[in-house]
């Protein structure tokens, strides 16, 4: 994975400050037309080619939300936001 430091930019949804972008997989780098997630709340966006996000359009958002591997990373990402917040639940089978 690596790691470049980008123009600022808040997330839309959550007011998050993010100026870093990390390329998923190893020795990926994100480059434009990738998509990005948000680290706080997994809002998806599109990297543009200076760098900056875009919000997706409605037919990309519709195909990018439906990817397992989108769907993985957001599921971690408000795991991970519930615990931050104290709102973190346990779920599972009885036994």
């Amino acid at each position: 994975m690596k790691t470049i430091d980008v123009p600022p930019a808040t997330c839309r949804t959550c007011g998050k400050l993010n100026d870093q972008i990390s390329g998923v997989g190893h020795g990926h780098s994100a480059k434009p037309g990738d998509l990005s997630l948000c680290i706080q709340c997994g809002t998806l966006s599109i990297i543009c080619d200076d760098f900056s996000l875009r919000e997706p359009s409605e037919d990309e958002a519709a195909y990018l939300e439906r990817l397992p591997d989108v769907i993985k990373a957001r599921a971690v990402i408000k795991a991970e936001a519930a615990k931050r917040s104290g709102n973190f639940h346990f779920h599972g089978v009885r036994q």
